[in-house]
């Protein structure tokens, strides 16, 4: 039986704003992956916020098999910001990165 860990890591961005990364740990292996990262703000709804984590349950139910693993939650953390370099110029109508 596999079993994993979500951990979700918090970065502030400004006063008003922070990203939720959330990861996946394989706890037999002891290694990490991303599974997508969310953008927090005041105008960030309830409604959007139940989403969001029916969204992670959605993607984590998918296969795990075909993802890039990482030696440590920070090499993970880097990985998805390489893809979104400017974290602090999101748009928050804009609310979850994959």
């Amino acid at each position: 039986m596999k079993l994993y860990r979500q951990i979700a890591i918090w970065k502030k961005i400004s006063d008003s704003e922070a990203i939720r990364y959330n990861l996946i740990e394989d706890l037999a292996e002891r290694k990490f992956t991303h599974q997508n990262m969310d953008f927090f703000s005041p105008s960030t709804t309830y409604e959007q916020i139940l989403f969001l984590e029916k969204l992670f349950g959605d993607l984590m139910a998918g296969d795990l098999d075909n993802r890039t693993w990482f030696d440590s939650i920070e090499d993970a953390i880097a990985d998805i910001d390489k893809d979104f370099p400017n974290t602090t110029e999101f748009d928050s109508t804009h609310s979850m990165r994959f």
